[in-house]
């Protein structure tokens, strides 16, 4: 039987309109947590908590999720719910409401009615009572509510039309990947990441690849504690690209992390001031000297003896020099090969040949023998 086979029938949602204050934020939502190690269960007493309820609307701002942007298009055009539908599961027959789809817009619309007095009058209005789904399951043997949620919201972000941020997304596949294994989720576990896939319409190598990006990230973040989503991408290139995830970073791809080394030699590379791999392009550039430098090189980077543009140019030009001496060496053996007992044509084209030959022997044995 397909893994989700019936899924459409676990659940359904249900239209209706609410009153914002009914709407309490996620506390693990994907878009406020991206460390799996701070991700709990919270009762429904500690949802309703005002002092947890601030604390993740204080996150949602520091976060920066363009909720700024939202607070402005709302303030200018009202809510328009039916262009975002906001998916709300109840925690009492008649709420409140835990929102699963929409927390940016509910943070957004509790700011705006901190301050009433400054909307319009429709705006205004407009807010007090607002269009959600509310998210029912349906009780079955087939599948769990924790997992007909996590494939509704990973229809929607990872494999849908509104997708999370790719740190997102990596966080949102390990949490439902370790929910999946239970216990101890590495040495990496190909049926559970292939499950993982089924979910959300992604390859077990695309799973498998979330999974180091966002183990990867904690255990970076763990050791140098100003890391920031921002280093993401620098992140994804370290553990993807080949030639330097396992030579220089030192990736083990079944318990996807890099070694105590790898993570210093990412941090060094990456995270210090002034550090000298700091942008994706400047990613590349090392990894052509990882792969075509020396190490003495290498060691200059990572001290910021010199810079990378500095080692990566002097290494172009090695390359250039290299590639014409290649090229002249090519002529050279086209020209000895010539027998001129076997050319036909006349005595002097024999003779431009021969003297073809003593110049290449005059000019450029000894220039190649430099």
């Amino acid at each position: 039987m397909p893994l989700l086979d019936g899924i459409t029938n676990a659940y359904r949602l249900r239209s209706a309109v609410v009153n914002p204050s009914q709407l309490l934020l996620d506390p693990t939502n994907p878009r406020l947590i991206t460390d799996t190690k701070q991700i709990r269960a919270y009762s429904n007493t500690e949802l309703q908590d005002s002092k947890i309820q601030n604390q993740i609307l204080d996150l949602v701002f520091n976060k920066e999720h363009d909720v700024r942007r939202l607070i402005k298009s709302i303030s200018e055009i009202g809510f328009v719910g039916g262009m975002h539908e906001m998916v709300v599961k109840p925690i009492a027959p008649n709420g409140p409401y835990k929102v699963l789809e929409g927390n940016r817009r509910t943070a957004a619309i509790r700011y705006l009615l901190n301050s009433p007095e400054k909307l319009r009058e429709d705006v205004r209005r407009g807010l007090e009572q607002i269009e959600v789904k509310i998210f029912e399951y349906i009780p079955n043997t087939q599948h769990d509510e924790d997992k007909v949620i996590s494939v509704l919201l990973g229809t929607i972000h990872i494999d849908g039309p509104r997708e999370w941020g790719a740190l997102e997304k990596a966080n949102y596949i390990t949490r439902t990947y370790s929910s999946i294994v239970k216990g101890n989720p590495f040495p990496f576990n190909n049926k559970a990441a292939h499950d993982v896939g089924l979910r959300f319409k992604q390859s077990t190598k695309a799973i498998h690849k979330a999974l180091i990006i966002c183990k990867t990230y904690e255990q970076i973040k763990l050791a140098h504690q100003d890391l920031s989503p921002a280093t993401y991408t620098l992140i994804d290139l370290a553990t993807s690209t080949k030639a330097v995830c396992n030579d220089f970073f030192e990736l083990d791809r079944e318990l996807c992390k890099l070694s105590e080394l790898g993570v210093e030699r990412f941090i060094e590379l990456v995270l210090v001031p002034n550090a000298p791999v700091h942008n994706p392009k400047l990613f590349r550039l090392f990894v052509d000297i990882f792969k075509n430098g020396t190490a003495n090189e290498l060691e200059q980077i990572i001290t910021k003896e010199r810079s990378i543009q500095s080692v990566w140019d002097s290494l172009q030009l090695r390359k250039e020099k290299r590639a014409f001496r290649e090229s002249l060496e090519t002529l050279r053996d086209q020209i000895n090969s010539l027998v001129i007992a076997d050319f036909n044509g006349t005595e002097s084209e024999k003779t431009l040949i021969r003297k073809i030959q003593q110049t290449v022997d005059a000019k450029l044995v000894p220039l190649l023998d430099v």
